[in-house]
C-alpha cells in the first residue's frame, strides 16, 4: 500500500476507534444506545467511503453530479427551515428526518466549487468569472446555514469556499474584501443576538461567567485539567456524569483529555495533522485540476473543523457547536466525512507514478500550472 494512503487510513482508523471508545465510556451514564448507533453509522460511512473510492472523482466531474448534489443539499437546507418539517432544538432548526443537511452541504459545496473552478482556471483572475460567480455559488449554502441558525458551520463553509477559490487563482485581495464584508454583516447580526454576545463574553472571561454562558467551556476545562498528563483511566472520568453538556458530541475532546490525559489529546492532534499532511500530498499529486481542488477542499474542511473543535475545547476559540470529525457522536457528520475519505483514497489510487508525473501523460514533459493558480492543468 502507498505510504500516503497507509498513513491517511491509519489516522482515520485511530480517530474512529478512539471515538467509539469514548462513546462507550460515556454510555456508562447515558446508556449504550449511542455507542451502538455510532457503530451502525460507522459501518454505513465505511460502505459510503468504499463506494466513493471505487467510483473516483472523474465520473463526478463527467456527469454533472456535483451540481445535482449541491442543488439537493440546498433543497434540504431550505426544508430544514420549515417549522412543520424540522423541530426546533435549543433555539435552532438543524435536523430534518434524522439528519443534518448542513453536514451534507459541506462536501456538496466543495464538489460544486471544484467543478466550477477546474474548468475556468485561466479566468480565475477576472472579477466576474473568478470572484463574483463562485462567490454567488457559495452564498446560498452559507446564508441558509446561517439562518438555521448554525453560525459556526456557516463560517466554516465560507472559509473553505474562500480557500478553494484562492487555490484556483482568485486574487487574495478580493477574497480579503469579501471577508471584510462578511465580518461587518456578522458583527451586525451579533449585535442583535444577546445569547451569542454572552458566549463571546464567556470566551473572554470564562471564570467570571462560569455559572451562566461559560458553564460548558468552564467544566470542559476542568475535565481536561483533571486528566493531567496520562489521564485518570478509560471509563474512570467523572465529569461525564451530567456535568459537561453535549460531551458525547461537540465536547468529546474534554472526555478524551480527562480519561487519557495530555498524551491522548496530543495523539488526537497528531492524527489530524497526519490526515492534513496526507490530504495535501494527495492534492498536490492529483492527476487533474478537479481532483486537485476536490482533495484540497476535503482536506482543508476536515482539518479546519478539527482545529475549531479543539480550539473551542481548550477555550482558545468561542463556542461554535461543531463536532470533532470521526470522533464525535453523529451519523450525518460521520457518514459524510468517511465518504470524503473514500474520495481522497480514490484520488490517490488514480494518481500516476512520480516518473509519469514528471514526464506528463504524453511524455512531452511535466505538467504546467495555469497562471496565478496553484492548480496544474
Amino acid at each position: 500500500m502507498n505510504p500516503t494512503r497507509c498513513f491517511l487510513l491509519s489516522s482515520v482508523g485511530f480517530l474512529l476507534a478512539l471515538g467509539a471508545t469514548m462513546l462507550f465510556s460515556a454510555g456508562m451514564w447515558q446508556g449504550e444506545a449511542r455507542f451502538y448507533e455510532q457503530l451502525h453509522w460507522m459501518a454505513c460511512g465505511v460502505l459510503a467511503g468504499l463506494a466513493a473510492g471505487c467510483v473516483g472523482p472523474r465520473p463526478l466531474a463527467r456527469f454533472h453530479l456535483p451540481w445535482m448534489l449541491y442543488g439537493l443539499s440546498l433543497l434540504l437546507l431550505v426544508l430544514v427551515l420549515v417549522p412543520s418539517l424540522a423541530p426546533e432544538v435549543n433555539g435552532a432548526r438543524r435536523w430534518l428526518w434524522g439528519m443534518q443537511p448542513s453536514e451534507a452541504a459541506k462536501p456538496a459545496l466543495i464538489l460544486a466549487l471544484a467543478s466550477y473552478c477546474s474548468k475556468r482556471l485561466s479566468g480565475m483572475g477576472d472579477w466576474a468569472q473568478g470572484f463574483i460567480r463562485p462567490g454567488l455559488l457559495s452564498l446560498p449554502a452559507v446564508a441558509l446555514t446561517f439562518l438555521e441558525p448554525d453560525w459556526g458551520t456557516a463560517i466554516l463553509l465560507a472559509i473553505v469556499a474562500g480557500v478553494l477559490m484562492a487555490i484556483a487563482g482568485t486574487p487574495w485581495r478580493r477574497l480579503m474584501l469579501a471577508a471584510l464584508a462578511g465580518l461587518v454583516l456578522f458583527l451586525a447580526a451579533l449585535h442583535g443576538d444577546p445569547v451569542r454576545i454572552g458566549r463571546f463574553l464567556a470566551f473572554l472571561d470564562p471564570e467570571r461567567w462560569k455559572d451562566t454562558y461559560a458553564w460548558q467551556p468552564w467544566l470542559g476545562l476542568l475535565s481536561l485539567g483533571r486528566g493531567g498528563w496520562l489521564g485518570v483511566g478509560l471509563g474512570k472520568g467523572l465529569l461525564k456524569f451530567g456535568f459537561v453538556p453535549e460531551q458525547h458530541t461537540d465536547s468529546i475532546l474534554t472526555l478524551v483529555g480527562e480519561e487519557t490525559g495530555f498524551a491522548g489529546t496530543s495523539l488526537v492532534v497528531a492524527a489530524f495533522m497526519t490526515f492534513v499532511v496526507c490530504g495535501l500530498v494527495i492534492a498536490w499529486r492529483a492527476p487533474d485540476p478537479f481532483a486537485q481542488l476536490l482533495a484540497a477542499g476535503i482536506t482543508f474542511w476536515i482539518g479546519l473543523q478539527a482545529f475549531i473543535n479543539i480550539g473551542v475545547a481548550v477555550s482558545a476559540l468561542p463556542n461554535k457547536g461543531i463536532p470533532l470529525p470521526f470522533v464525535s457522536y453523529g451519523g450525518s457528520s460521520l457518514v459524510t466525512s468517511l465518504a470524503c475519505v473514500g474520495l481522497l483514497v480514490g484520488i490517490e489510487a488514480r494518481t500516476p507514478s512520480r516518473s509519469a508525473r514528471e514526464m506528463g501523460a504524453d511524455g512531452s514533459g511535466p505538467r504546467q500550472c495555469a497562471g496565478g493558480s496553484a492548480v496544474c492543468r
